[in-house]
């Protein structure tokens, strides 16, 4: 049964709202939370993996005591009224919304999770009755069956992605998340640069693909992308973070301290870099801060810009 407002908005209102809610909060989910799982996905010598980097978007959870907000797991099912048939896009909102109900609770049971996960399969599927290339629907799918380790399908739908909507960036992006959670940076790093190609005013593809490429330790390609992104400081930390990650120490240093060469007020670098220095006296052997690399040959990934130049 369908649950209607008290005060008369009719269920398909009602839905809209919900699915607008859904769509949002399932966005957050599958295109940023997703990428820094893979690419960051862990703490390094007690320094956080968090940050202001954009995609590091915070819990998008309504106001508690706003009557007209929807919370996600009042989800109802879609129905046919009078106005006819729901579009596909529609079919994916309820479908991403229930994806979310069944990422967030780990405490489902596993009959719970079955019900869920058949729902939300049937959704999709109903997306593609309605519109049989649409490729919200085929992600979906996608990302349903990478998290039930349903392999074959999920290498039969992304084939089909390909196949279709080769010239998308979203099915490249999505390529580019699963092979970062993998580990495989560098082929993610290429799915990055095939989103960046087919959308090359997409800021985050080209964000995402300077953190990708670091994660592999190809550090200079990476800073070119982050720095082109972004103010300088940030690109420093954000490459210092990718190398924390990675374990090499002097460097990350070395690159926090450029940034408080250019923003002597950054308070993210100073904080990363109070974090590292505790990090290093508390773990013998680490990190010498007398001992920084030499600088890099014919670039300018290893020297900051001078305050009041541009690159």
């Amino acid at each position: 049964m369908v649950a209607r407002y008290r005060d008369g908005e009719s269920s398909r209102d009602r839905q809209h709202q919900i699915a607008r809610f859904a769509q949002a909060a399932c966005f957050q989910l599958f295109t940023c939370g997703s990428i820094l799982v893979g690419v960051s996905g862990c703490e390094t010598l007690g320094l956080s993996s968090k940050s202001n980097f954009p995609t590091m978007i915070s819990q998008m959870e309504p106001p508690p005591n706003n009557p007209n907000t929807v919370q996600v797991n009042e989800v109802v099912e879609p129905v046919v009224d009078k106005e006819g048939p729901l579009s596909a896009n529609t079919y994916n909102q309820y479908a991403y919304a229930k994806m979310d109900m069944l990422l967030r609770d780990p405490m489902q049971s596993p009959p719970q999770r079955e019900a869920l996960i058949g729902q939300v399969r049937q959704l999709f599927q109903q997306a593609l009755a309605v519109e049989p290339t649409n490729v919200d629907a085929y992600i979906g799918l996608e990302s349903l069956y990478q998290h039930t380790g349903e392999v074959e399908k999920r290498l039969e739908i992304e084939r089909k992605l390909i196949e279709m909507h080769g010239n998308n960036g979203k099915v490249w992006e999505r390529r580019a998340v699963r092979l970062a959670q993998e580990r495989k940076f560098d082929q993610a790093a290429e799915a990055y640069q095939k989103a960046h190609e087919s959308d090359p005013d997409n800021r985050m593809y080209r964000i995402h693909l300077g953190f990708t490429l670091a994660r592999a330790k190809r550090y200079e390609e990476g800073y070119k992308w982050l720095a082109n992104s972004m103010r300088e400081p940030e690109a420093r930390c954000r490459l210092a973070q990718m190398m924390l990650h990675n374990q090499d120490l002097v460097q990350a240093r070395q690159q926090l301290q450029y940034a408080l060469q250019i923003d002597p007020q950054h308070a993210e670098a100073r904080q990363m870099l109070l974090s590292l220095t505790t990090a290093e006296t508390n773990t013998p052997g680490m990190g010498d801060p007398a001992t920084l690399p030499a600088p890099l040959q014919g670039g300018n990934f290893m020297e900051p810009v001078p305050t009041g130049m541009s690159r």
